[in-house]
């Protein structure tokens, strides 16, 4: 069991920091003395555009078992990897020696935050609670990311960081794609929670854009959307049903923030703190 479970009399915290030592020592050749503060460089998106001209890495660097430690850690108690795991994960079947230096860093940002833990604290209610977010034309062929992240009763949940499937053609539209996905999820967890006998009439999704916002409103709007496949407008149905609704959140409050693009140390942390990814020592 790779779990690692810690009771109080006020909190509940999960970790792997064994599992994680095991995998650093495992891949300690490749990661050296150097400690990262974020699991991303701030110019990845450009590595990722000039590793278009390189020809595939001939380096002997077991890529994909070292990435899928890393997703497995990601998935169960690690939200700060998934943006970073996300990306690097695209180029298993052909890295080239720049997706290679990515990985190191991920594993040397790991290797110095092993002892991460997810903290979950009593709030008194068991109310869903969303942010979602998007990268506008970030990634790799100028598609955009998104991501979302849920808390329930103030403590972390469920996380997801994606490329989007289809170009966005502004800001406004990445934002709206991604909001589908987390409204997707926002409605599978009230039922979820329905089924467990808590009934939660409107889950509240966190966006920082204003403009997305009116678009989940505005069947009106026409112009903006037609080209916009039919699927995606689920969420004015969410939206006209109560069953979510978007609320504005200035930027710098925006937890999903870390899912969808590389922040830098001091405001990274910030957010681990308020998601409830601690380490001893964090207030």
């Amino acid at each position: 069991m790779v779990f690692r479970s810690c009771f109080s009399s006020t909190s509940i915290s999960l970790d792997q920091e064994v599992y994680l030592k095991q995998k650093i020592r495992e891949y300690e050749e490749y990661i050296g003395q150097e400690r990262r503060s974020t699991p991303l460089p701030s110019d990845y998106q450009k590595l990722l555009e000039d590793a278009k001209k390189e020809e595939v890495s001939t380096q002997s660097f077991p890529y994909r078992q070292i990435v899928g430690s890393l997703m497995y850690a990601m998935l169960a108690t690690r939200p700060d990897l998934s943006c970073a795991v996300s990306v690097v994960s695209q180029f298993l079947s052909n890295p080239k020696d720049t997706h290679i230096g990515l990985v190191k860093h991920i594993l040397q940002y790991v290797a110095g935050n092993l002892d991460r833990k997810l903290i979950y604290t009593p709030s008194g209610g068991l109310e869903i609670t969303g942010y979602v977010d998007a990268a506008y034309a970030n990634e790799e062929g100028y598609f955009s990311r998104s991501g979302y992240v849920f808390l329930l009763g103030g403590s972390l949940i469920t996380w997801y960081s994606h490329k989007q499937s289809v170009h966005a053609q502004s800001a406004a539209e990445a934002e709206y794609y991604a909001a589908v996905s987390a409204g997707n999820e926002a409605v599978w967890l009230k039922k979820l929670l329905l089924d467990l006998g808590i009934k939660q009439d409107t889950v509240i999704l966190y966006e920082d854009n204003q403009a997305c916002i009116a678009l989940t409103k505005n069947p009106q709007d026409h112009k903006r959307t037609k080209h916009i496949q039919v699927k995606f407008h689920v969420i004015r149905e969410y939206v006209a049903k109560g069953w979510i609704k978007l609320v504005y959140c200035p930027t710098k409050d925006q937890l999903a923030d870390i899912f969808t693009k590389a922040v830098k140390g001091p405001n990274l942390r910030t957010i681990l703190s308020k998601l409830g990814l601690r380490r001893p020592g964090d207030s």
